[in-house]
């Protein structure tokens, strides 16, 4: 199952692949910002700050269904998505 964030990345950058007229087998990166505040360790809950980060989520081929973007964001963002994630440690140290 998705998310409503992955939906909605996967189909802009279907939309974005469609506009610009990109045809396989060019392959496009998605990337999307994530929310930082709970998967890493040291930020106070209490935190109100803005805390995200911009990642590569997913390669992707023009011409591409929305629901393979999609699964293909999903599967990029699965590391991300621990809390905490060691991925974000190791990326913001």
């Amino acid at each position: 199952m998705h998310s409503t964030h992955e939906v909605l990345c996967a189909y802009l950058t279907w939309m974005y692949i469609r506009l610009f007229g990109y045809q396989a087998p060019l392959t496009c990166t998605q990337a999307t910002m994530i929310d930082m505040r709970t998967r890493l360790t040291g930020i106070s809950p209490a935190f109100t700050g803005n805390a995200t980060f911009v990642v590569n989520t997913a390669k992707v081929r023009a011409g591409d269904s929305a629901d393979k973007i999609a699964a293909a964001i999903h599967q990029g963002l699965a590391l991300y998505k621990q809390k905490p994630s060691p991925l974000l440690e190791q990326l913001i140290s």
